[in-house]
């Protein structure tokens, strides 16, 4: 599959089918074990957080919402890129980094028209906007112990393992520097270096093309209600006890009430309409799909078990041994779930601490942060498929630039193990 992406031997949809032809076949798994992946609720997840953003482009308010973006971030090309990356960064530091890059997607879209309309761009400097999206999003997650479903796994283990908890404060000081100095290096590899000041008459169109906009309509008013209801949700949810609110039945519901709303438009009675669907990026679930399909293949063919016993037999250095299974934890959230590889990895942490609460916090912090490293290809995360779902990123650029900040991030990782594992 991995060599199908990269050369774009069929479609990426195509090649995210493999799984189903290929596992059964080889008596690897049932066909039924293979495609009850396909309907994961994280699938569900990214239906109704597409079906969210398909109402919002449909009414235009996305373009509303651009205007106004470059509107007060009208100086540069390096100025538009930092706005969209510090809001997508702060969103995830709070809820979803998917439902994070869904809310993002259309604005880059809309941004992405406008500044055309105005001045030419070039089209790696679009790759690089919509990469800023899903990179800044992954970033985000590792600031809070809220921030991606990783960092719960490594509190919970340690609850179990160890008896204590952590607070969200002692994840917050080492996280939140962490983060920035990933945020930092985001800004040096893909904000642009052209800091030629956008012309006047350029701004003042900006200006007046903000001004000549007409008053909400009724129909963007009440999508911008449901979206942000949403959003609050999403928010929220991780402080709410209640088993059915989560991310997935947040973003279902939103949809379904959009399907249900009347618009107070002539043009379309419904807020959505099903025919509105022929422009959702289908392909995206297929390979969303793939990536949990070959995630639960390396827990059911032993594999992953395989590697957890091969660190924990290693005779090498904690520091050394500490540093290997983060580089290894990094490349690996390539092709697995992130929440899959960090529970995966946490028995070989503990293993590595030998009862040590001090090691064991610092390495399982490394993994669980190192888990939402993943630039290099779509299925690593749901932002990284969400960005490359937009159509505007060509597989190759994602690798290579991805494939840089993975190797920065092992150091930045490598660090803080050698400061603070003995």
């Amino acid at each position: 599959m991995l060599i199908w992406w990269t050369n774009q031997v069929v479609h990426y949809s195509v090649t995210a089918l493999l799984p189903i032809v290929v596992l059964p076949l080889f008596e690897v798994a049932s066909l039924k074990e293979v495609t009850t992946n396909y309907s994961n609720p994280v699938i569900y997840l990214f239906f109704g957080g597409f079906l969210l953003a398909l109402a919002v482009e449909k009414w235009d308010i996305h373009k509303r919402l651009a205007l106004w973006l470059l509107l007060n971030f009208n100086k540069n090309l390096p100025s538009v890129f930092m706005a969209i990356t510090i809001s997508s960064y702060f969103l995830s530091m709070w809820m979803s980094n998917t439902a994070t890059a869904i809310m993002m997607l259309p604005l880059a879209t809309a941004l992405v028209t406008t500044i055309r309309s105005q001045i030419p761009i070039a089209d790696r400097d679009v790759e690089k906007m919509f990469l800023t999206i899903a990179f800044s999003a992954n970033i985000g997650g590792i600031a809070t112990i809220i921030g991606t479903p990783p960092n719960l796994v490594f509190s919970g283990f340690l609850n179990e393992t160890f008896h204590q908890s952590i607070r969200f404060i002692d994840w917050f000081i080492v996280g939140f520097p962490i983060s920035v100095l990933l945020l930092l290096l985001l800004f040096i590899v893909l904000v642009p270096k052209d800091k030629k000041l956008f012309q006047e008459d350029i701004r003042e169109r900006i200006r007046a093309e903000y001004r000549r906009l007409p008053k909400m309509s009724s129909a963007q008013k009440r999508v911008l209600i449901v979206f942000s209801i949403v959003a609050l949700l999403w928010f929220t949810a991780p402080f709410i006890e209640v088993a059915v609110l989560n991310d997935t039945s947040i973003a279902m519901a939103g949809a379904v009430v959009l399907f249900m709303l009347p618009s107070g438009q002539e043009s379309s009675p419904r807020l959505l309409e099903w025919q509105d669907t022929k422009d959702l990026s289908w392909g995206i679930l297929l390979l969303f799909g793939a990536g949990l399909t070959m995630a639960s293949m390396f827990e059911k063919t032993g594999l992953s078990a395989m590697i957890s016993d091969f660190f924990k037999q290693s005779g090498s250095s904690k520091v050394l041994l500490a540093v290997l299974i983060v580089a290894f934890t990094v490349f690996s959230t390539e092709f697995m779930s992130n929440v899959a590889l960090t529970g995966l990895m946490m028995p070989a942490v503990a293993a590595l601490a030998s009862g040590d609460i001090h090691v064991f916090f610092y390495t399982g912090m490394s993994v669980a942060m190192a888990s939402s490293c993943a630039f290099m290809l779509p299925i690593a995360t749901p932002p990284n498929a969400v960005a490359f779902g937009s159509g505007q990123i060509r597989m190759m650029t994602m690798m290579r630039l991805g494939l840089l900040l993975n190797a920065v991030s092992i150091l930045l990782f490598s660090v803080l193990l050698y400061l603070f594992v003995k």
